[in-house]
């Protein structure tokens, strides 16, 4: 398979996993791992220490799971904090309101010519079940 056809045959993936994380830079991963910095990269850089515990052989021996260093804006995007079935709510609400108020954005824009009246009926569909599910989530927050 060419370099070319391989790039255009990826396709898009979503997953959930838990991971155990502290914040560190990647000055202070490097200095944990007890490596030597390369030189062009930022030691100062902010970032997450973050431990697979549900897959990957350990890499370090001080860990049950394997271990990497991820960049903040990478992992804030993909990790949020979560500690009681409250705090799960509400992320699920910014979740949902973030697809919600993207899918809003496309829709008013007008369908597209790559969407046929079918697929744009059902993409409204589901506008509007992400609306009646984000009005659900909001009135089980108000009741905390």
């Amino acid at each position: 398979m060419t370099k070319k056809l391989i790039a255009l045959s990826l396709c898009a993936y979503i997953g959930t996993k838990s991971v155990l994380a502290t914040t560190m830079t990647r000055g202070e991963y490097n200095d944990y791992r007890g490596w030597q910095i390369p030189e062009n990269e930022n030691p100062s850089e902010q970032g997450y220490l973050v431990e697979y515990v549900d897959g990957g052989k350990p890499n370090d021996e001080r860990h049950a799971g394997y271990i990497s260093w991820s960049p903040r804006d990478v992992f804030e995007k993909s990790y949020h904090q979560s500690q009681t079935p409250q705090d799960r709510v509400r992320l699920e609400y910014q979740e949902l309101k973030e697809r919600r108020d993207k899918l809003i954005e496309f829709i008013q824009k007008g369908q597209p010519d790559f969407i046929d009246d079918k697929g744009w009926a059902l993409l409204n569909e589901q506008c509007d079940a992400m609306n009646w599910y984000y009005t659900i989530l909001g009135s089980r927050i108000e009741l905390f």
